[in-house]
Protein backbone atom coordinates (compact mmCIF):
# COMPACT_ATOMS: atom_id res chain seq x y z
CA UNK A 1 0.00 0.00 0.00
CA UNK A 2 1.14 3.37 -0.62
CA UNK A 3 0.80 6.98 0.46
CA UNK A 4 1.31 9.29 -2.42
CA UNK A 5 4.91 7.56 -3.98
CA UNK A 6 5.79 5.75 -0.59
CA UNK A 7 5.40 2.42 -0.18
CA UNK A 8 3.93 2.38 4.10
CA UNK A 9 3.09 -1.02 3.73
CA UNK A 10 3.58 -4.92 2.69
CA UNK A 11 1.51 -7.57 3.27
CA UNK A 12 3.11 -11.09 1.52
CA UNK A 13 -0.25 -13.63 1.71
CA UNK A 14 -1.11 -16.50 0.07
CA UNK A 15 -4.44 -15.81 0.98
CA UNK A 16 -6.93 -14.03 -0.74
CA UNK A 17 -8.06 -11.54 1.93
CA UNK A 18 -6.17 -8.74 3.41
CA UNK A 19 -6.55 -5.87 5.70
CA UNK A 20 -5.16 -2.17 5.80
CA UNK A 21 -5.76 0.86 8.40
CA UNK A 22 -6.16 3.90 6.29
CA UNK A 23 -6.41 6.97 8.42
CA UNK A 24 -8.28 9.72 7.43
CA UNK A 25 -8.43 12.36 5.15
CA UNK A 26 -5.50 10.49 2.63
CA UNK A 27 -4.85 9.05 -0.49
CA UNK A 28 -3.81 5.74 -0.54
CA UNK A 29 -3.30 3.15 -4.15
CA UNK A 30 -3.24 -0.92 -2.83
CA UNK A 31 -1.24 -2.62 -5.48
CA UNK A 32 -2.10 -6.02 -5.75
CA UNK A 33 0.90 -8.61 -7.62
CA UNK A 34 0.73 -11.96 -8.40
CA UNK A 35 2.72 -14.02 -10.62
CA UNK A 36 1.58 -14.39 -14.37
CA UNK A 37 -1.17 -11.73 -13.76
CA UNK A 38 -1.72 -8.24 -14.51
CA UNK A 39 -0.69 -5.82 -11.62
CA UNK A 40 -3.86 -4.00 -10.59
CA UNK A 41 -3.97 -0.54 -8.62
CA UNK A 42 -7.01 0.37 -6.95
CA UNK A 43 -6.72 3.94 -5.17
CA UNK A 44 -8.60 4.37 -2.08
CA UNK A 45 -9.82 8.13 -0.98
CA UNK A 46 -10.56 8.40 2.78
CA UNK A 47 -10.60 12.37 2.59
CA UNK A 48 -14.79 12.84 3.29
CA UNK A 49 -14.54 10.28 6.39
CA UNK A 50 -15.30 11.90 9.56
CA UNK A 51 -13.08 11.12 12.64
CA UNK A 52 -16.21 10.94 14.43
CA UNK A 53 -17.93 8.18 12.13
CA UNK A 54 -17.56 4.15 13.12
CA UNK A 55 -15.04 2.57 11.81
CA UNK A 56 -16.39 -0.07 10.66
CA UNK A 57 -15.10 -2.88 7.97
CA UNK A 58 -14.84 -1.46 4.28
CA UNK A 59 -14.87 -4.72 1.77
CA UNK A 60 -14.21 -4.17 -2.05
CA UNK A 61 -12.27 -6.97 -4.78
CA UNK A 62 -9.76 -6.58 -7.22
CA UNK A 63 -9.75 -8.41 -10.21
CA UNK A 64 -6.46 -9.69 -11.59
CA UNK A 65 -6.29 -10.94 -15.39
CA UNK A 66 -3.55 -13.29 -17.03
CA UNK A 67 -0.60 -11.41 -17.82
CA UNK A 68 -0.44 -14.16 -20.60
CA UNK A 69 -3.85 -12.41 -22.05
CA UNK A 70 -2.20 -9.16 -23.34
CA UNK A 71 1.55 -10.42 -24.33
CA UNK A 72 2.15 -8.02 -27.40
CA UNK A 73 -1.26 -6.62 -27.48
CA UNK A 74 -0.88 -2.86 -28.82
CA UNK A 75 -2.15 -0.42 -26.36
CA UNK A 76 -2.45 -2.80 -23.29
CA UNK A 77 0.58 -1.04 -21.16
CA UNK A 78 -1.36 2.35 -21.45
CA UNK A 79 -4.75 1.07 -20.20
CA UNK A 80 -2.96 -1.36 -17.73
CA UNK A 81 -0.90 1.00 -16.25
CA UNK A 82 -3.12 3.38 -14.14
CA UNK A 83 -5.69 1.88 -11.30
CA UNK A 84 -8.28 -0.14 -12.53
CA UNK A 85 -10.79 1.75 -9.81
CA UNK A 86 -11.12 4.71 -7.27
CA UNK A 87 -12.94 3.85 -4.21
CA UNK A 88 -14.33 7.12 -2.39
CA UNK A 89 -16.00 7.65 1.24
CA UNK A 90 -19.48 8.43 0.64
CA UNK A 91 -20.84 9.99 3.33
CA UNK A 92 -24.46 9.78 2.81
CA UNK A 93 -24.18 6.20 2.86
CA UNK A 94 -21.81 5.85 5.42
CA UNK A 95 -19.74 3.14 3.08
CA UNK A 96 -16.67 3.87 0.35
CA UNK A 97 -17.85 3.27 -3.13
CA UNK A 98 -16.38 2.82 -6.76
CA UNK A 99 -16.28 6.02 -8.13
CA UNK A 100 -18.26 5.36 -11.14
CA UNK A 101 -17.11 8.20 -13.78
CA UNK A 102 -13.61 6.90 -13.25
CA UNK A 103 -14.99 2.86 -13.40
CA UNK A 104 -16.84 4.07 -16.42
CA UNK A 105 -14.07 5.28 -18.51
CA UNK A 106 -11.59 2.51 -17.29
CA UNK A 107 -14.55 -0.16 -18.53
CA UNK A 108 -14.62 2.08 -21.56
CA UNK A 109 -10.76 1.77 -22.23
CA UNK A 110 -10.90 -2.05 -21.43
CA UNK A 111 -13.94 -2.74 -23.88
CA UNK A 112 -12.00 -1.00 -26.75
CA UNK A 113 -8.78 -2.61 -25.87
CA UNK A 114 -10.73 -6.02 -26.14
CA UNK A 115 -12.42 -5.01 -29.77
CA UNK A 116 -9.41 -3.81 -31.23
CA UNK A 117 -7.65 -6.92 -30.00
CA UNK A 118 -9.55 -9.77 -30.65
CA UNK A 119 -7.19 -12.40 -29.46
CA UNK A 120 -7.67 -11.46 -25.67
CA UNK A 121 -9.44 -14.57 -24.56
CA UNK A 122 -11.21 -14.70 -21.11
Amino acid sequence: MYEGNEIIQEIEKSKSVVEFVLEEKSIYTIEAVLNGFITKRVSVMTDLLDSEMKKDEYRFNIHLERSVDYRGISGAEDVLEYPSAILEFETNSGIFDYNETYLLSTQKALQNLYKENKEIKF
